[in-house]
C-alpha cells in the first residue's frame, strides 16, 4: 500500500487533496502530541490549526500551522507562511511558544536556506521556531503501526487501486501527447546532489574510528511513463595522497548503513514527481587526529560520481563535489556529537 504524500492529489484533486492533508496531519500531530487540540476554522484560523497546550498559559502555547503547498515554496507560499506566523504571533487572545510548519513537502535547499534566514530574523519574538514537519516526517509517520488507522483511513486499498488506475489513464494521455510532441527518450529519471547527513559513529579498533555520512539524492521523473523500478549507481573520490585511504566497505565493517533508514512500501516514481534516496559512506578517521580538522579535509576533497538506473537503461553519469553542498556550521557539530557517542564520552540519547 503506498503512503506517498504526493498521491494525495491524484485521489482526491487539488481542493479535495488539500482538506484531507489537513485533516491527516491533524491527526498524526494529536498522536504524537496526545495533548493538542485541533482548531475549528470560523473565520481564519489565527495562525493555528492545531496546538498543545493552554491558551491561558502564560508560558504560551505549542502551534502547529499546517501549509499545502504540493509542488515547492516560491514568493506566494513564503508570504503566507510569514503571514500565518504573524497572526499567531501577534493574537491577543494567546502566546505562542513554539510554531511548527508542516508541509506535503521537503524543502530543497534554496526553500530552507530561506526558511532558516526568515526564522533568525524573527528571534525579537522570542517564539521558538522549530523544523518544519516535512513529507519525510509525515510519511515516516504514516508507515508507524500506532498511526496503522490515520493511514487506512486516507490510503485505503479501495484508493490504491483507483490511483493505479489513474496512473494509468495520465499514462494513456501522456503516451498520445507524444504521439504529437516528441519527447526525449533517455533520461527519463534525473538525480540529484542535495547534501549529506552525520549518521553514526562507531568505535572500531584502538586506533580507529567510522564516521557514517549519509549522501542525500533527490530523483525527478521527467519522462512520460511511470517508473515502478529503479537503482542509483555511487562513485567517491578522493583526491588528496596524504590522507590515504579513508572509505571503510561494508565487508571489513558490516555496521555500515545498519541504523534507522527510510523504508518505503512503493518506490514507483509517477511523471513529474520526485523522491529522495540515501547512500551511506562509511568514512575512517584516527582517533590521534583533530576530528574537527580531519573529517572536513577528507569530506572537501571528495567527488561524488552518481547515475539513476531505469528498467530501459542505465542515466548519464553526474559528477559533483560534495565541498559545493556542505554547510559545516550546521553539519560539524552533529558529527562531532556522533562521534563523542561513539567514543562513548556522550549518553546516548
Amino acid at each position: 500500500m503506498s503512503v506517498k504524500l504526493t498521491h494525495l492529489q491524484i485521489l482526491w484533486g487539488l481542493a479535495g487533496a488539500r482538506e484531507k492533508f489537513e485533516e491527516m496531519a491533524d491527526q498524526l500531530i494529536h498522536a504524537e502530541r496526545p495533548d493538542s487540540q485541533r482548531v475549528r476554522i470560523v473565520k481564519g484560523d489565527g495562525g493555528v490549526d492545531s496546538f498543545e497546550g493552554s491558551l491561558s498559559d502564560p508560558g504560551g502555547i505549542d502551534v502547529y500551522q499546517v501549509k499545502y503547498f504540493p509542488e515547492k515554496i516560491e514568493d506566494a507560499q513564503k508570504k503566507q507562511i510569514r503571514e500565518s506566523f504573524a497572526t499567531a504571533r501577534n493574537s491577543k487572545k494567546f502566546k505562542v511558544k513554539s510554531w511548527t510548519l508542516c508541509l506535503p513537502i521537503d524543502m530543497s535547499t534554496d526553500e530552507t536556506e530561506w526558511f532558516e534566514g526568515w526564522a533568525k530574523t524573527q528571534t525579537a519574538s522570542s517564539i521558538e521556531i522549530r523544523k518544519p514537519w516535512g513529507s519525510l516526517q509525515l510519511e515516516s509517520l504514516l508507515l508507524q503501526e500506532k498511526n496503522r488507522p490515520i493511514r487506512e483511513a486516507f490510503f485505503r486499498e479501495e484508493n490504491a487501486e483507483l490511483l493505479r488506475a489513474q496512473a494509468g489513464h495520465l499514462e494513456k494521455i501522456l503516451l498520445e501527447l507524444i504521439q504529437r510532441v516528441p519527447v526525449p527518450t533517455r533520461g527519463e529519471l534525473r538525480m540529484t546532489l542535495n547534501g549529506i547527513k552525520a549518521r553514526n559513529s562507531y568505535a572500531w579498533t584502538e586506533e580507529r574510528m567510522v564516521v557514517e555520512v549519509e549522501l542525500c539524492y533527490r530523483l525527478q521523473n521527467i519522462g512520460h511513463k511511470s517508473i515502478p523500478k529503479w537503482s542509483t549507481g555511487v562513485e567517491l573520490h578522493l583526491h588528496d595522497d596524504d590522507l590515504g585511504k579513508r572509505f571503510v566497505a561494508n565487508e571489513e565493517f558490516p555496521r555500515i548503513g545498519s541504523g534507522n533508514s527510510y523504508y518505503r512500501l512503493d518506490s514507483t516514481i509517477l511523471p513529474t514527481t520526485s523522491l529522495t534516496t540515501e547512500h551511506i559512506v562509511g568514512v575512517m578517521v584516527r582517533r590521534s587526529e583533530k576530528f574537527d580538522e580531519t573529517l572536513p579535509k577528507i569530506l572537501n576533497a571528495i567527488t561524488v560520481t552518481f547515475w539513476a538506473i531505469t528498467e530501459d537503461e542505465p542515466g548519464e553519469k553526474t559528477t559533483g563535489k560534495l565541498a559545493d553542498v556542505i554547510d559545516w556550521t550546521k553539519l560539524l557539530p552533529s558529527f562531532q556529537q556522533s562521534y563523542l557517542l561513539g567514543l562513548g564520552r556522550l549518553p546516548a540519547q
